[in-house]
């Protein structure tokens, strides 16, 4: 805990036995910026005046007019323990008289030892015959002299030295774990805290001050250990009747007797001692950190001491929940109590163990919510939240937001294993309650983020399946969860406007989340139309703004079904309308978010909107100059127009070219044939019958003899409604023959061999093709398969 300052590089250093040369010595003094200045060489010696003895110097280089040497210093010889002996040649000393560090480096370490033993008899004190006190060997002192270390003084702790502590408390950081040390030895503490006594019982203004100032210093220090020690029990409360004296304050707080007689311990549930008193110790830190010193705590010494308060909550909350009793004890009497007073400080309890526990570690937050829901604690939560008491109802919101947000899965676990809340959603149904019906904005709010929190769809928080059976909760039943807060829409009112925006706020969270299941939702409730609707002129600014956000969440999703509903309903008009009514050329935050919309449309290029948009609301955006927004979806749409006429061209070719039989090679026969084979069924090809018609062949269904007139029925049902194949005359031998899939060759013209090889390429080339068009057609589109 020491510190190093260092002499200038030219202090003497020797060994000469020379009776002179052990009173010649150095002198340096220590100047604000806490370095050394040299003050002349000269010779030391002691003499006695009628009452005192005096240390003086006299310099070998300054002389008086009559000749003598100049005296550089004199001194009285201090009762106290001041001096220190360093490196065999140095004296050090806070002079209390001169106010001034002082040091003298002798040119011999005998003379050094000679001056201090005579100091030492004068004082009382033991002498030293060993030359080297304090260092372990001949071979430390041959150091050169900026090696040389100076340690602080503290002076005695009077009345009269008050200032001289402040000035050495308040030296510069680097001499502070020094500092630190001196203060935690030798009962220093108690004796300030003495002193203190007495300015204060002399009413003395200008001492107490300067004990403020004192230990201000001392806390600022930001040493661990002599914080730790300041904070016992012991000693805080005297440290926080220093800190009352502030001289920056017109008057004297009274921090003593506000910790002392007007907070009150609420004891709802016995506590062990050990426990009260960490409780108390806790407090009474953070009081300190909070009121009575924040304007002087920089940010190092206001961590360190936060640290002190997060370490307390720690360990109480580690006590609280591995004491079984008391949790069986607690939750028990929570359930059955049925006095409003009571059960609010119960419920305020629970909710101060649960701030406290958010600085425990993963592994400890999770074994503490696990102990608290083992002996049902969101069970009684579940009630609470239709207490009739709103300080109650606020303090079991706030445990469930601050659960949830920890530790999610805990509850989700809950709501599902529960029996008795489980079957009729209760739990499920008392949050949404308290969405609808609590007339506190505030626990409105934090309802929504918990339900958010729980139907957040991610893995991480939870397991997929348990994610999933809370997703059933919610959009299952009649009326469904989802249902009774969508229906709050419906009502608008001044008192449902908050309301409103909250539930716009997670219905466009669950757009966004729960992609499926909320689609349904909202086609089949027509959501987004009765939301739009809420665009009225008198509708206030932030529910305007949480309707437009719960608009731009079902494009966003860029669904083609909420697509197509919302060109078909036309539900973009609302927003349109209200763009202009809100003034077309200013830039305002309605405006802005619309705008968000249209540009997100036009940035990801979604083509139904982007048409219907421009077709629908074109006209009306011409005017809007400040922007480039609406005149890119007018290009983007041209493009469109561009690109679908020359696809209507190039088709329009094509067919002629086609008819005009420019292209009418063997492939064009084949892909021909292969498109009658894709519109015939594969149980109309087994039965086919090949007629020889020169070199064509002509393919049509025949019935069988044992076929029955129900079969044939379903056959022609069948192929109703299909066209006939066309008949095609290909040159025997075909380089692509029809697909086909059995086929009994009996042309007469062929030779049997060669017959019989062509049969066998051609169903072989026939069976690659149509597995090749099964998988396209099986990709593209699943109901044009023949039917098997």
């Amino acid at each position: 805990f020491f510190f190093a300052k260092f002499l200038p590089p030219n202090a003497m250093q020797g060994n000469e036995d020379d009776d002179n040369a052990e009173r010649r010595v150095k002198l340096y003094f220590l100047n604000t910026d806490g370095k050394w200045d040299d003050r002349g060489t000269g010779h030391v010696a002691i003499m006695r005046d009628e009452t005192d003895y005096l240390m003086s110097m006299n310099s070998e280089e300054d002389k008086e007019e009559d000749g003598t040497a100049k005296a550089v210093f004199t001194t009285k010889i201090s009762q106290d323990n001041v001096y220190q002996r360093q490196q065999d040649t140095l004296i050090v000393w806070n002079d209390p008289f001169l106010e001034q560090d002082m040091a003298l480096s002798f040119q011999s370490a005998s003379g050094c030892l000679r001056l201090w033993n005579e100091i030492r008899v004068i004082q009382g004190r033991p002498t030293s015959s060993d030359t080297s006190e304090n260092s372990s060997g001949d071979e430390d002192y041959g150091c050169v002299a900026n090696d040389l270390r100076l340690y602080p003084r503290l002076p005695e702790p009077r009345m009269s030295s008050l200032s001289g502590i402040q000035e050495v408390i308040t030296s510069p950081v680097s001499q502070r774990d020094a500092i630190a040390g001196l203060v935690l030895s030798d009962n220093y503490l108690d004796k300030l805290f003495d002193v203190f006594d007495q300015c204060e019982d002399l009413i003395d203004t200008e001492s107490l001050h300067k004990m403020f100032q004192i230990f201000k210093s001392i806390v600022l220090l930001n040493n661990t250990q002599l914080l730790k020690v300041l904070f016992s029990e012991d000693y805080l409360l005297r440290l926080m009747g220093v800190l009352e004296y502030d001289p920056q304050l017109p008057s004297k707080q009274n921090h003593r007797e506000f910790l002392q007689e007007k907070v009150k311990f609420k004891e709802v549930i016995a506590l062990s001692p050990e426990v009260k008193a960490t409780i108390h110790q806790t407090y009474r830190i953070q009081y300190l950190k909070d009121t009575v010193l924040p304007r002087m705590l920089d940010d190092g010494t206001f961590s360190t001491i936060n640290t002190f308060v997060i370490l307390s909550q720690n360990e109480i909350v580690q006590s609280l929940y591995k004491d079984k009793t008391f949790l069986k004890q607690l939750f028990d009497k929570l359930d059955s109590e049925t006095d409003e007073a009571q059960v609010r400080e119960l419920v305020v309890f629970c909710q101060e163990m649960v701030t406290m526990a958010k600085t425990l570690t993963l592994q400890c937050k999770a074994e503490f919510y696990m102990e608290l829901c083992k002996y049902g604690m969101f069970h009684v939560l579940g009630s609470c939240l239709l207490h009739p008491d709103q300080r109650a109802r606020q303090a079991a919101v706030d445990i469930l937001w601050q659960s949830a947000h920890q530790e999610p899965a805990i509850i989700r676990n809950y709501m599902m294993c529960d029996e008795e809340w489980a079957r009729d959603h209760q739990f499920l149904r008392n949050v949404t309650t308290a969405v609808v019906q609590d007339p506190d904005d505030s626990i409105k709010g934090q309802m929504v983020d918990v339900l958010k929190l729980l139907l957040e769809g991610n893995t991480e928080w939870g397991r997929q399946d348990q994610i999933n059976e809370i997703l059933g909760l919610f959009y299952g039943g009649s009326p469904s969860v989802v249902q009774v807060l969508a229906d709050i829409i419906m009502r608008p009112s001044p008192s449902n406007i908050t309301t409103q925006y909250h539930v716009l706020e997670l219905l466009a969270f669950c757009v966004t989340a729960h992609t499926h299941r909320m689609k349904k939702f909202v086609m089949q409730c027509n959501m987004i139309g009765k939301v739009v609707a809420l665009l009225q002129p008198h509708t206030p600014i932030h529910l305007q703004c949480a309707v437009v956000r719960f608009v731009k969440a079902v494009v966003v999703s860029r669904d083609d079904y909420y697509n197509q509903h919302i060109v078909k309903q036309n539900h973009l008009q609302p927003l349109v309308d209200l763009f202009f009514a809100n003034g077309k050329d200013k830039y305002n935050l309605v405006n802005s978010a619309i705008i968000s919309i249209f540009d997100y449309i036009k940035k990801e290029n979604v083509k139904g909107l982007l048409l219907y948009v421009v077709e629908a609301f074109g006209t009306q955006f011409e005017c809007i100059g400040y922007l480039d927004t609406f005149k890119d979806l007018r290009r983007k749409y041209e493009q469109h127009k561009h690109r679908a006429a020359n696809q209507v061209v190039e088709e329009d070719v094509a067919g002629q070219a086609t008819n005009n039989g420019r292209h009418t090679g063997p492939r064009d026969v084949r892909d021909d044939e292969d498109e009658d084979y894709l519109n015939t069924d594969e149980d109309d090809e087994a039965d086919e019958e090949v007629k020889p018609m020169g070199n064509t062949m002509l393919r049509k269904p025949v019935l069988k003899a044992d076929d029955s007139e129900e079969g044939a029925c379903a056959l022609l049902g069948r192929t109703k409604q299909r066209t006939p194949p066309l008949i095609k005359q290909v040159k025997e031998p075909a380089p692509a023959a029809p697909p086909v899939r059995r086929l009994n060759m009996t042309t007469a013209d062929a030779d049997p061999e060669d017959a019989d090889d062509e049969e066998e390429e051609r169903v072989q080339n026939t069976d690659k093709r149509k597995r090749e068009d099964y998988a396209q057609d099986e990709l593209e589109s699943p109901q044009k398969r023949p039917v098997t």
